[in-house]
């Protein structure tokens, strides 16, 4: 799905709800790889 910048059918609050699930999965899979990471440290 393609976005443009210059539709006005695209406000801050649309671009707002778009991203930020996106944030949420990323920060979520970070916290994750992290914790996988800390786990795997403990091990060796």
């Amino acid at each position: 799905m393609m976005i443009r910048a210059h539709d006005p059918s695209i406000t801050p609050t649309t671009l707002n709800t778009l991203i930020q699930p996106h944030i949420t999965y990323i920060l979520n899979g970070i916290i994750k790889s992290h914790n996988l990471l800390i786990i795997a440290i403990n091990i060796i």
